[in-house]
């Protein structure tokens, strides 16, 4: 299960429940608190995850890639 919300123009939150065999894929399964930027799509995203159940604030990056001051 996978439901997203955009809060506000750069912010959105997503609420994930998956497998309990996801744990052993990937690190980001792993309870605890996890942060990961993703240059191409220009966004941060910060983690929660208890068990099955993950919680995602995603940040859209401010100043895109490419973007000029001058």
């Amino acid at each position: 299960m996978y439901k997203s919300y955009k809060i506000s123009k750069r912010f959105g939150i997503a609420f994930n429940k998956f497998r309990k065999s996801a744990k052993e894929i990937s690190k980001v399964y792993r309870t605890g608190f996890h942060k990961w930027t993703d240059e191409i799509n220009e966004f941060t995203t910060y983690s929660i995850t208890v068990g099955v159940y993950r919680v995602m604030l995603y940040v859209e990056h401010k100043h895109k890639c490419g973007a000029t001051n001058g």
